[in-house]
């Protein structure tokens, strides 16, 4: 990481949500939270990309899931989950790494208008509930290239 420019870093991040990240949108009781998650069972590959978050001041959350035997009989190495929640943050994320995703820039551009729609409803508590018609359609749009 050391010498490896802003644009270096970011266009290394990118690469690594174009290929093991989700960009989607949660509803759960009443509330609408955008997120992005990259899910990766290599802890050596998780610190350095913590490392590089830290240095660019990008908010993030790194939880861990539990490998082992699953009820389907398969084993499951542990797994490390880094979440960005929250329309500000995941809309940080998604300008920055913009210029640089290749297979998710469709969605990046898809969450950067939702979250700007949503921002724009910010001050208005009751309108925060609403979903409007276009950012319906973006959560669509969405769940069909996720999956």
């Amino acid at each position: 990481m050391l010498g490896k420019t802003d644009g270096e870093l970011l266009s290394w991040i990118a690469g690594f949500v174009d290929g093991e990240g989700t960009l989607i949108i949660i509803q759960s009781g009443g509330r609408i939270q955008p997120r992005l998650q990259v899910n990766n069972t290599h802890y050596p590959t998780l610190n350095e990309l913590t490392e590089m978050l830290t240095r660019l001041g990008l908010p993030h959350y790194i939880g861990k899931k539990k490998g082992g035997h699953k009820p389907d009989g398969f084993y499951r190495k542990d797994q490390w989950v880094m979440m960005i929640v929250g329309l500000k943050r995941v809309l940080r994320w998604c300008q920055a790494l913009l210029p640089y995703l290749i297979t998710k820039r469709d969605q990046a551009e898809l969450m950067i208008e939702f979250c700007h729609s949503r921002l724009s409803n910010e001050n208005d508590w009751h309108k925060k509930k609403i979903i409007l018609p276009r950012e319906a359609k973006i959560m669509e749009q969405l769940r069909s290239l996720h999956h």
